[in-house]
């Protein structure tokens, strides 16, 4: 039996997310949550802060296509780099938008942020962690922004 090179018998894939889906059901979100994905947040000092990011991606997809391509939302991200800072989020949700051919967008990131704090009484600083959320929505042009802080508090009142 006559072997054949790796070359000629290169086996085309079918593009199954592609084709023309006759249901026509439209889907609000499709994507990935849960991605771990280092990052370097930038404060308005322009100081960066290395951390860990918790991201979810999301596209609606049309009634038109039977699926979208996972893999893109993770090269969307990679192709911003790891700094993340509110001025970029616009962009990581235009580019998702485009290259998954969506109308809508959707981002989610949440990280532990640390920040020094002075003690009131002994004046000592410390560092105390944070759990910020980004959550973004683009709707053609148009950008909706949610940053959500949570913070640990405690109370010495009886």
């Amino acid at each position: 039996m006559p072997r054949t090179s790796r070359k000629n018998s290169a086996v085309h894939l079918h593009d199954k997310q592609s084709e023309r889906d006759t249901r026509e059901l439209r889907i609000d979100k499709v994507g990935v949550r849960g991605l771990r994905f280092p990052i370097r947040v930038r404060d308005r000092a322009r100081a960066f802060q290395n951390t860990i990011a918790t991201i979810g991606m999301f596209v609606d997809l049309p009634k038109e296509f039977k699926g979208t391509h996972m893999s893109r939302f993770v090269e969307v991200l990679n192709a911003h780099g790891n700094v993340i800072h509110v001025e970029n989020i616009s962009n990581i949700l235009h580019e998702l938008q485009k290259k998954l051919n969506a109308a809508t967008s959707h981002l989610e990131i949440e990280f532990p942020y640390f920040m020094s704090k002075k003690s009131p009484v002994s004046r000592l600083e410390s560092l105390m962690d944070y759990i910020a959320r980004f959550d973004a929505t683009a709707c053609g042009a148009d950008i909706d922004f949610v940053l959500t802080v949570k913070a640990n508090v405690t109370t010495l009142c009886p």
